[in-house]
This record gives C-alpha cells, structure tokens and sequence, in this order.
C-alpha cells in the first residue's frame, strides 16, 4: 500500500499504519503502576523523496545521504512529522471512595467480604475484611490506580504479607465493580458493590 508504514516484530507483528489513521499512545510508570499518560496521533503521508541521479558519481558537496527531499509546493509542509498530535480524548474518572461489600469466590470456596476505599485523583488505597471461623477476621491493605472503568490494585494480608494482583471492571453507575485476583497460580473472581451512604 502506497504510503503506507509496516510495523514489524515486537512492535505489533502485521499491523500496517497508513495516513488518515489515528494512533493512540499509552505509557505507564513501571514502578509505581501510575498511568497512563495518554495521547492520540494521527498518521500523515510522508513528503515526497526522489533518488539521487548515480550517473554522475560524485555527488553534490552538500549531500548526506542517497535520497534528497522534493520541495513542497506547500511551505507549511516542509517540517511536517509522520504522526501528527491531535488533542487527547477526555477519560471519565470512577469515583471508588466509599464502603464495599462483595463476594469472592475459588477453588478454595467462596467468602464474604467488607472494604473501605480512599481516593485521591486516579489512586487509591484502603483495607479489606473478610470473616474467619469463629470471631476471627483476615484483614488487608489495598493499593491500586483508577483509569478510567479500571481499576488495578494490590491486596497484601497483613497476617502473612501474601499479595494479590488484581483488577476490576467499574460498572458506569460508580457503585459495581467485578474482577478478578491472582494468587500465584490460584486465581479468584470477585464482584463487590458500593453500600449506600
């Protein structure tokens, strides 16, 4: 396809990007699992390029490679990039901060739970209970982000520091979300819905 840009290996195997398309670029921070930092750019044809005439073997003085750019017959087009900025699209925040009460079910069975979450823009932090026999409960931490519908977390227990990798899907009223946990090779599904205040 005339103009047209192929992405290969790593980076999206066939996917071909040609003008007129948008491409959104997302970047997380690996460290601390904030993000991401979003924008959308759009895919312009390349300016022309012609050959350099190999009839004459010695090349001009000013030459630095084997291609030389076309003038454009438009002024504005000569610093014109491939992928063109165009303004990001705006992302609707869940609101998590609340008291939860949820189900959670695995291989090990099902259980009941109780969290209290605390936001501050896309993060989020709080604690879980969940009953045990007798009187006894097993408490946690939790710590994640917010973006968008998802929400992406970790629950440490503070009995035996065992950690989860989580995520949920937030329903658009802001009071259901249901998900999934990862124990090492156990993995739990949850869903937990926003008590009314």
């Amino acid at each position: 396809m005339p103009g047209a840009l192929r992405i290969a290996g790593a980076y999206g195997g066939s996917w071909t990007l040609s003008p007129g398309d948008q491409v959104r670029i997302q970047v997380w921070n690996p460290q601390s699992g904030t993000g991401p930092a979003t924008t959308i750019m759009r895919v312009v044809a390349p300016r022309p390029t012609t050959l350099r005439d190999t009839s004459n073997p010695v090349p001009p003085a000013d030459s630095t490679s084997d291609t030389t750019v076309a003038p454009s017959e438009n002024e504005e087009d000569k610093d014109r990039p491939l992928l063109r900025r165009t303004q990001p699209a705006a992302v609707d925040t869940a609101n998590l901060a609340g008291t939860w009460a949820g189900t959670s079910r695995s291989s090990q069975g099902r259980t009941t739970f109780k969290c209290v979450l605390q936001q501050t823009g896309a993060r989020v932090t709080g604690w879980a209970r969940e009953p045990m026999e007798g009187s006894k409960e097993m408490l946690s931490d939790v710590s994640g982000v917010v973006e968008g519908r998802v929400f992406r977390f970790i629950v440490r227990y503070r009995s035996n520091s065992l950690e989860g990798m989580c995520n949920g899907t937030i329903a658009a009223d802001d009071i259901n979300v249901n998900g999934t946990c990862s124990f090492g090779s156990e993995t739990s599904y949850w869903q937990m819905r926003k008590s009314r205040q």
